[in-house]
């Protein structure tokens, strides 16, 4: 299974929020390797663990939860970020997402 990442991008620029993603912020707050013209990582094919949720599942959670469960976990997280950001079509299209994965 794939994590359905809508690429909203809110991770990557609220990642000054995380005391986890520190050393990758900009003065701004959002992570240094995010480009705000596509939406996209610069490094995503060796982007930190932190930053990939199937390699922080596979290293740290595999043993306490099952791989929807954390999926779960994160699209919540993401659901939060964009009903505090407004973003209503984004968080109408991962309450179904949340949805599936039960």
């Amino acid at each position: 299974m794939k994590f359905p990442c809508i690429e909203c991008g809110l991770c990557c620029r609220l990642s000054g929020r995380g005391p986890q993603l520190a050393r990758w912020k900009d003065s701004s707050g959002r992570c240094r390797y995010f480009d705000e013209t596509t939406n996209h990582c610069r490094i995503y094919s060796h982007r930190p663990d932190i930053c990939n949720v199937s390699a922080m599942y596979k290293l740290y959670f595999q043993n306490t939860m099952t791989e929807k469960e954390f999926y779960r976990k994160n699209l919540e997280v993401c659901l939060r970020l964009n009903q505090e950001a407004g973003q209503q079509e984004n968080c109408r299209l991962l309450r179904q997402l949340i949805e599936q994965i039960r």
